[in-house]
């Protein structure tokens, strides 16, 4: 079915920078109206409406982006965040000039540009600046392992696409002998999602449970008896 209205909020995209299919789609007009917040990340929610028809849209929540610039040298270096939870190691021979470098760790699912697909439970994610640089050989990403996984657990690595608004599987991200860090390449910058799947891989471990919140709510049917024949 073809909606009559489609909504895209807080894109990362500008019209210029997208195909026609996307800026034109036959049968639609369209309008634009970017919204930007320096020093802020960015996100952006799809919605797909009827005529008169009113529809939610998740909630936006935009991160301040961590105060920490590293220009990382021709010869590579290190980057790390302000409260030491992300490195980003770039190998000599990655830059052909020097780079600001700026990893701001994102720590709640309404964070992220996107939303993640119901398959995913949300562990890690990161914001890398400047957004789209490109490096001529891999870089290294680590971030805290926080949740305390075992030694050698795998994770997917999902890219978010600002066009489609869907986060496509780009690798896998793993926790380092230590299980100091759950670490990954990339080859450009991007927002990084290091999320589990609904089911953790076997011997993965758990996270420290005092980082899970888990509520549970009793509820009993007035019209059933408890148990007890007089």
């Amino acid at each position: 079915d073809m909606p009559d209205v489609v909504c895209l909020q807080e894109t990362k995209a500008r019209p210029e920078q997208l195909e026609p299919s996307y800026t034109a789609p036959f049968g639609y007009q369209t309008f634009w109206h970017s919204a930007e917040k320096p020093g802020y990340t960015s996100a952006q929610r799809h919605a797909a409406v009827l005529a008169t028809r009113d529809v939610a849209v998740a909630p936006i929540v935009l991160t301040p982006l961590d105060p920490t610039v590293t220009t990382i040298p021709i010869g590579g270096g290190i980057a790390t965040n302000a409260p030491g939870t992300v490195q980003i190691i770039v190998p000599p021979g990655a830059l052909t000039a020097p780079l600001p470098v700026q990893a701001t760790e994102l720590t709640a699912a309404e964070q992220l540009p996107g939303p993640l697909p119901e398959t995913s439970f949300f562990t890690y994610a990161v914001d890398l600046q400047p957004d789209g640089a490109t490096f001529a050989a891999p870089v290294t990403v680590r971030l805290a392992n926080s949740r305390g996984f075992a030694p050698g657990t795998p994770i997917p690595v999902g890219l978010y696409d600002p066009a489609t608004g869907t986060w496509a599987h780009e690798s896998l991200a793993q926790v380092s002998p230590t299980g100091q860090w759950v670490e990954f390449t990339l080859t450009h910058f991007s927002p990084r999602d290091i999320n589990l799947p609904a089911l953790t891989p076997p011997g993965s471990g758990s996270p420290d449970p005092a980082t899970v919140d888990i509520t549970t709510t009793e509820v009993k049917d007035p019209d059933k008896s408890c148990g007890v024949q007089g």
